[in-house]
């Protein structure tokens, strides 16, 4: 018997896949993936069947889910779930303004800052940024109108 434990079986599923030419991948437990190149199947990202890339997954520590703003910004993209110094900051400046944000200052970009941003994104004809995400035009913005807490 091969070592490995592999045996008739598998040897045959490898000479049919080798057969298949048609460049269709499978995964680790030998489904059918994507035809396309990459890696496909569960915890990969590609295009959507309507051609778009899916939205970027949480990001697993809790923290911003980007880095720097790609046109230039100084801080991260900011939306909800993320954690950290720098969604306090955002909270602290939005207290501020006296009207956009009565929550605690507790670091957590939740549904309250979330709906804070969004307002304020409203009441200033913010439109570089998703509504509710603190982005490179609304951090801009807040900051020019905000002192560093």
């Amino acid at each position: 018997m091969p070592v490995g434990g592999e045996g008739r079986a598998a040897q045959e599923g490898a000479r049919r896949k080798g057969a298949r030419g048609s460049g269709e991948r499978r995964t680790r437990d030998g489904e059918a993936g994507g035809g396309g190149p990459g890696p496909s199947g569960p915890g990969t990202r590609g295009p959507t069947p309507d051609g778009l890339e899916p939205p970027a997954p949480p990001s697993p520590a809790g923290g911003p889910t980007s880095g720097p703003s790609p046109d230039g910004g100084d801080g991260p993209v900011l939306s909800e779930g993320d954690r950290g110094p720098e969604v306090s900051e955002l909270q602290r400046r939005l207290r501020q303004l006296d009207w956009a944000y009565n929550g605690g200052l507790h670091g957590r970009y939740d549904d309250e800052t979330r709906l804070a941003v969004a307002r304020f994104q409203l009441a200033n004809g913010v439109t570089g940024d998703p509504e509710g995400v603190y982005g490179a035009a609304t951090r801009d913005l807040l900051e020019s109108m905000t002192i560093e807490p």
